[in-house]
């Protein structure tokens, strides 16, 4: 007999993430569950956070051999308990966080953003396109006329110099990113963006009595109203942009906020219902399937 593999089903949202929206009034000795909603309309479900918003081999490593290598999702997993001991003893209580709590947070954030279905999608699109370009170029190649090859390869041929094997990439390399992004990308991806948030300001804001914020498949939303505007707001795109602004829901009671506007820190406690409502209407819209709720109540699609 074969042994079960380890690990198959990999959460591309952490179910100790998404414990905190667990319900309330979850009757005794029931397993708790959280309130799953489609976004394009229909009945909210209970649900495990253990069950939901998970992908099997979503971040593992597949060798020549077929081995599996597991060390994406068990570092992604000693980042989740991090941040929920934090959550817990710190955030939940409003304290503040000391450099090392902040940095995690960061890094948790950054893998937030990088680590979903959305955006394996989105890298999958983009080297997607550079691996269709390579075969057009290959396919005409081949049917070219000497005359015509000489002209693509002087099209081809580097400005300034010999080529840099260092700075190209195979059409195998490309395949290779396009079949799995986020074995490849995550990574890296995360450490790039973590260093940025540490130095954005940022604040945690705590829904008012009554209010709570809601989750979703695709937690972390970036905006950056400076890039719809006409003509685009100097600089915006990107970071550094003085008009981005980050959120990602932490719990029902708080919702992180970076933005380069920022001129207060810490927690952020005057918000009216009408302020919670805008902020969850930004987790909606970035959701691909699903948002999470910590009560029956369904979340209508933003008019």
């Amino acid at each position: 007999m074969h042994k079960p593999l380890k690990n198959k089903s990999q959460h591309y949202v952490p179910s100790s993430y998404l414990q905190a929206w667990c319900d309330p009034k979850c009757p005794q000795g029931h397993a708790p569950y959280v309130w799953l909603t489609p976004v394009n309309g229909g009945p909210a479900k209970k649900k495990s956070p253990k069950k939901i918003l998970r992908e099997r081999d979503m971040y593992t490593i597949v060798g020549a051999n077929g081995e599996r290598d597991l060390s994406i999702e068990r570092g992604l997993s000693q980042l989740e308990g991090k941040f929920a001991r934090i959550r817990r003893n710190k955030l939940d209580k409003c304290l503040p966080l000391d450099i090392h709590e902040a940095a995690f947070v960061c890094i948790f954030v950054a893998a937030m953003h990088a680590r979903t279905r959305t955006y394996r999608e989105h890298l999958r699109l983009t080297w997607g396109r550079a691996l269709g370009l390579m075969n057009k170029v290959e396919a005409a190649y081949e049917t070219a006329s000497p005359e015509q090859r000489e002209r693509l390869n002087s099209a081809l041929r580097p400005v300034g110099g010999p080529i840099d094997k260092q700075a190209t990439m195979s059409k195998d390399e490309v395949a290779e990113l396009v079949a799995n992004p986020l074995q490849n990308w995550l990574p890296p991806i995360v450490k790039a963006i973590a260093p940025h948030l540490i130095e954005i300001p940022s604040v945690v804001m705590v829904a008012p009595k009554g209010c709570s914020f809601i989750t979703s498949d695709t937690p972390c939303a970036w905006f950056d109203k400076g890039a719809y505007e006409t003509p685009p707001a100097r600089y915006a795109g990107g970071l550094i942009s003085p008009t981005l602004e980050i959120t990602m829901p932490l719990s029902p009671r708080q919702m992180l906020v970076f933005a380069n506007r920022l001129r207060f820190s810490g927690y952020w406690s005057r918000l009216s219902r009408g302020d919670v409502e805008s902020l969850n209407r930004r987790t909606f819209t970035r959701a691909e399937e699903f948002v999470v709720r910590n009560s029956r109540h369904t979340y209508t699609k933003p008019s």
